[in-house]
């Protein structure tokens, strides 16, 4: 593939990946979504679950393997296992056809999809131009972005060595958005980490161990 321009590239073509790129399509933006597997979902293996509130957003129902009635969600740490138990519905879909339905989606509002591109490593020209080091199956190991570069992640090592700045998204609403040090400083913690479970509502292992404890004593 010869060098090409976009105004938006995409690391990732997983549900961030693809719905970031359909929106920045949808206005009108060149986009050009990179995935490092042979189709989106190949390799995930969670349980790809959904809420109820983000169903009712959603028109197809094609990857939809099973209803959910509850959450329990479990951590462990040095004083064992904790678990913490939600009601409300939602569904466990099979996550290659949830990921590939969502970059379809995504294609069809004008972006374009590679496959089986992987991006090693990014660094910027003085014109402001962006370059990605690709290594793809075929052989091709350059290519050319223009000045915005999205990163998908859930990974907060790799969002930490990538990105200048970073957006934390919380039940479909940006709630976040600046550099590594404005985000901590305004949500008052001493890391990303903190600072994302905070934004986000999370809780942290100290807190999943408390309740532990309490729910031992109450049995």
């Amino acid at each position: 593939m010869a060098n090409l321009k976009y105004d938006v590239l995409i690391v990732g073509a997983g549900p961030a990946g693809s719905t970031a790129a359909m929106h920045c399509a949808r206005e009108g933006l060149e986009v050009l979504m990179l995935e490092k597997c042979r189709y989106p979902g190949e390799k995930k293996v969670c349980a790809g679950g959904l809420s109820s509130l983000a169903m009712e957003i959603i028109e197809s129902r094609d990857f939809l393997y099973k209803e959910i009635k509850g959450t329990v969600y479990y951590g462990s740490g040095a004083a064992g296992f904790a678990s913490i138990e939600l009601p409300g519905t939602g569904l466990n879909t099979y996550r290659n056809a949830f990921d590939s339905y969502l970059a379809n989606m995504a294609v069809e509002a004008g972006a374009r999809l590679e496959l089986n591109s992987y991006v090693t490593g990014l660094s910027r020209e003085e014109s402001g131009d962006v370059h990605l080091t690709l290594r793809k199956s075929t052989g091709e190991l350059a290519e050319r972005a223009g000045k915005t570069v999205f990163v998908c992640s859930h990974i907060l090592p790799i969002i930490e060595e990538l990105c200048g700045r970073i957006g934390i998204i919380e039940q479909g609403k940006l709630v976040a958005i600046g550099t590594i040090e404005e985000i901590i400083s305004s949500s008052n913690t001493k890391s990303l980490e903190e600072a994302f479970i905070a934004l986000t509502g999370g809780v942290e292992e100290k807190e999943l161990l408390a309740w532990r404890e309490h729910k031992s004593v109450g049995s």
